[in-house]
């Protein structure tokens, strides 16, 4: 399934969403001076994402 080849590529696949995440946490923890607007954001993500999934496996065709 995971190649030598395609290791790399598949493994930045994955990392590549979690750059612009840290970045943006950094940022909501300078603009406020703490990490309560981040724990915000993340509880928010996780939410929608959690949502967006049963949405899927409702809506998917049988």
């Amino acid at each position: 399934m995971i190649s030598r080849d395609a290791y790399g590529a598949i493994n930045g696949a994955l990392v590549a969403p979690m750059n612009p995440g840290g970045r943006s946490a950094c940022g909501r923890w300078s603009a406020t001076g703490g990490y309560n607007a981040v724990l915000v954001a993340i509880g928010i993500g996780a939410i929608v994402l959690c949502v967006g999934s049963w949405t899927a496996a409702l809506c998917r065709p049988r």
